[in-house]
């Protein structure tokens, strides 16, 4: 928990280029989406290992199928 915290904080500069446009910022900026979609789904997976799907179950079983 402390150490996804600590990646929370720490990725927090690097993302605030998304509130100005965020269409365009999600296509110049893949990476830096990327790496905060794999960090969000780390805290679904950590803090609703037991709960409803959210919407990053939804994409896996459709995935997978």
């Amino acid at each position: 928990m402390d150490a996804l915290r600590h990646r929370m904080l720490s990725i927090s500069n690097s993302v605030v280029v998304f509130n100005l446009f965020p269409k365009l910022s999600k296509i110049a900026f893949r990476g830096r989406w990327r790496s905060l979609l794999d960090l969000r789904r780390e805290l679904d997976d950590l803090l609703i290992p037991l709960g409803p799907l959210t919407i990053w179950d939804v994409n896996r079983v459709e995935k997978s199928k």
